[in-house]
């Protein structure tokens, strides 16, 4: 008998909604409603994607599809029709009534087929991060992520207008600070990603890293107050030596990894901690 594990994430990637009750093993769940009617999840977001992962019948596909699309219904839900308890009713906040028609629920067939998932990597990105932050509850991402996008201009209710000065620093080159002493035993390293890939981001440079090894490329050199300034650019600002600049693409994404081998008591202490990428003057 085939069977299936459901998973139905948020808008914002998230699993708010999960199965209740006593589970069996490949997901099904058995035994008599609650009292309280149907299990009801609540969503943080408006739009919701369920994602249904279901189990080959004797390596083949067709009898899973087939129960998918025999039994999985979705369709509103209607304020005293089944599911509503008697209690609820008792209590004057819902009509015990009968339900609708249950509307088919529509199948698209989608092997085969190509589309983008890939986000934008350019000013359009931040852009359309504002507009999700728009359509959804300003309580639908995790306080932190919503701090995060409030830092550069984000948040729910307002326009996103960012200043010439703001959109150079989400668009343009930036260098990094780091603190004297770098709690490092070993050696240290900040690596250059492509935020599509996740794959190291290919340039001219080859190796798109620097740090306090001399190899594959020249060390970082320290300042004269014993900080370390790593500049991210297409282009090596001024007199900038090559083992202080990381080479990026102009308008293609990147993130940066910073690692410590071998980390100092201080770093866990937080007594020893990087600035933030701060605009090139």
């Amino acid at each position: 008998m085939p069977s299936s594990l459901p998973v139905p994430p948020s808008a914002t990637q998230r699993p708010d909604l999960l199965n209740h009750g006593e589970q069996k093993g490949g997901g099904q769940t058995e035994g008599p409603l609650p009292d309280s009617g149907l299990h009801v999840g609540r969503s943080r977001t408006t739009r919701v994607l369920y994602a249904v992962r279901a189990f080959m019948d004797n390596n083949d596909p067709k009898p899973s599809v087939a129960l998918i699309k025999k039994s999985l219904k979705i369709y509103p839900y209607t304020p005293g029709g089944f599911g509503t308890s008697i209690a609820t009713a008792l209590e004057g906040k819902t009509r015990l009534e009968a339900n609708p028609p249950v509307p088919p629920t529509k199948f698209i067939e989608a092997s085969g087929k190509s589309f983008n998932t890939i986000p934008p990597n350019d000013f359009s990105y931040f852009e359309m991060i504002n507009e999700l932050v728009q359509q959804e509850p300003p309580t639908s991402a995790d306080p932190v992520l919503m701090g995060q996008l409030a830092a550069i201009g984000i948040v729910h209710g307002k326009p996103f207008s960012p200043d010439a000065r703001m959109r150079k620093i989400l668009t343009e080159a930036q260098p990094w600070a780091i603190p004297p002493t770098i709690p490092a035993k070993n050696f240290w390293s900040f690596t250059v990603c492509d935020n599509q890939t996740r794959s190291m981001l290919e340039t001219p440079q080859r190796y798109p890293w620097a740090g306090s090894q001399s190899y594959p490329t020249p060390a970082a050199v320290a300042n004269a107050d014993g900080s370390t300034t790593v500049y991210f650019a297409p282009k090596k600002p001024g007199d900038v030596t090559e083992g202080n600049r990381i080479q990026t693409v102009p308008g293609k994404g990147w993130f940066t990894i910073l690692r410590l081998y071998g980390p100092l008591e201080s770093f866990f202490t937080k007594e020893w901690r990087p600035s933030e990428i701060e605009l090139v003057p």
